[in-house]
């Protein structure tokens, strides 16, 4: 079993656009990072607050016994977000 790790990213309601840098950050700890081999990052983008929940419901039907599995084998979950100064206070909102 590996480290799941869940990185979010939203767009603002002015600016939608693939999240082309938390890719790129991830694709560099795929590369570069000393536990690379032994963790699953999911890149989860949502396009607006009205995507949130209908994730929210599937993650509780499939990631959390992912995560759960996780601790029980001594691993920590991580859940990670990127986000831009534009749409922070939407975000964390």
């Amino acid at each position: 079993m590996h480290r799941p790790v869940w990185l979010f990213s939203m767009d603002s309601d002015e600016f939608h656009a693939p999240p082309t840098t938390t890719a790129a950050l991830t694709a560099y700890f795929c590369k570069y990072g000393t536990s690379s081999d032994t963790t699953d990052i999911e890149l989860v983008h949502f396009r607006g607050a009205d995507d949130i929940a209908p994730w929210l419901a599937r993650w509780q039907q499939h990631e959390l016994p992912v995560a759960t599995r996780a601790l029980e084998a001594g691993l920590q979950p991580l859940i990670g977000f990127s986000f831009y100064t534009w749409n922070a206070a939407e975000f964390l909102a």
